[in-house]
């Protein structure tokens, strides 16, 4: 009986989790549903790509539908995750079959943007590249500044949510999932604090210490979201930093984040720039794309055409016909470029504040 290439259906659910929990957490504590409880759940089921043999899942890509806001233009995009394949079946293709499905089935239903939290030749084949560049932090916790903060309650989540949607570039967070996914954390050893500043809360910080499901090593501490002015998420992160006995915090910040990175950059000297690991990106739909950013695009006369993207700039056309040229020019700082695109040098010198497109990072809401 030939292999079935199908999406999932809520009664697959317990087995593609018990799939999941073998690949995953097979020699390690944690439970993949409990710790994705959006991504793998009978209401995203339908999202869910498996490949079935006699009767059983053996290949699972999981997808999670969010929205991206990036300064006002609401990006839909099909996050891609607890990607696997039973040991028995591996090397066999089922995992790219089962990633076709995602792919075929996200342009369907008008996603634009793939973000993928992995880096392997099986996203690689599907033009699937680092994007960024992010800035990755490690800084001591007498470098933050004095500690004000304290843990957070279930009352704090609307004033968090409110923070976090001043951001201009971020994920759209319903109530009913920032609730979820926050719980799915402290569940696993998150720790979760906010500032009481006089107007109500003003800050907060998600992060897991030594002894957390994703704990650091001893002493130290993972800054994984927060949202907030700089100095106040410095001394939220403080105050939970000496509540668990970490001495320094390891975290990245994509490079639009400037207002943050220029905080902490002079804190310490363990500061590096580079493609974020384990992150990839894969551009769905160029033409919806540049109708969503049409205002953005609209000095370098953007047109597309049978895959290709046409911009003017310095008196010039510059025609971007190849997958990676597209996606570094869109997504990727020039000083980031790879090789292959630095053929488009003198493009770059005209796209400033135009391009690249920031995109936000995953945070809260990883798959």
């Amino acid at each position: 009986m030939p292999d079935i290439v199908r999406h999932a259906a809520p009664a697959d659910v317990p087995e593609l989790v018990r799939l999941a929990n073998r690949v995953f957490r097979g020699t390690r504590p944690g439970e993949m549903a409990g710790e994705f409880p959006l991504l793998l759940c009978e209401q995203n089921a339908g999202n869910l790509c498996v490949v079935v043999r006699d009767g059983r899942i053996m290949s699972l890509v999981g997808v999670q539908r969010f929205t991206m806001s990036v300064q006002g233009v609401d990006v839909p995009s099909a996050s891609i995750g607890a990607v696997c394949t039973d040991a028995d079946c591996r090397g066999q293709g089922l995992a790219g079959r089962a990633l076709v499905l995602a792919v075929e089935s996200a342009r369907r239903h008008g996603d634009v943007l793939m973000p993928i939290s992995g880096e392997r030749s099986l996203y690689s084949r599907i033009d699937a590249l680092p994007f960024g560049p992010s800035h990755q932090f490690v800084v001591d916790r007498d470098q933050l500044g004095r500690p004000d903060g304290r843990p957070y309650r279930d009352s704090d989540a609307d004033a968090v949510i409110g923070l976090h949607e001043s951001e201009p570039v971020r994920y759209r967070w319903e109530p009913e999932a920032f609730d979820r996914l926050l719980a799915a954390k402290l569940r696993f050893g998150g720790v979760s604090w906010v500032r009481q500043g006089p107007g109500g809360v003003d800050g907060w910080a998600l992060l897991f210490c030594a002894g957390s499901l994703y704990g650091p090593r001893p002493g130290e501490a993972i800054l994984v979201d927060s949202a907030g002015r700089p100095e106040i998420v410095a001394s939220v992160c403080a105050a939970a930093m000496e509540a668990y006995h970490a001495s320094r915090m390891r975290f990245r910040l994509p490079w639009h984040a400037e207002a943050m990175v220029q905080f902490f950059a002079p804190l310490t000297d363990r500061h590096i720039v580079a493609f974020a690991r384990g992150a990839t990106l894969k551009l769905l739909d160029l033409e919806g794309l540049t109708e969503l950013f049409a205002r953005r695009l609209a000095p370098l006369a953007p047109a597309v055409a049978g895959g290709t993207l046409r911009l003017t700039a310095g008196g010039r056309e510059w025609s971007l016909d190849d997958p990676m040229s597209l996606h570094h020019v869109l997504f990727t700082q020039p000083d980031h470029w790879p090789a292959e695109t630095r053929r488009l040098r003198d493009l770059a010198a005209h796209t400033e504040g135009i391009l690249p497109i920031p995109l936000p990072d995953y945070g809260l809401c990883y798959v």
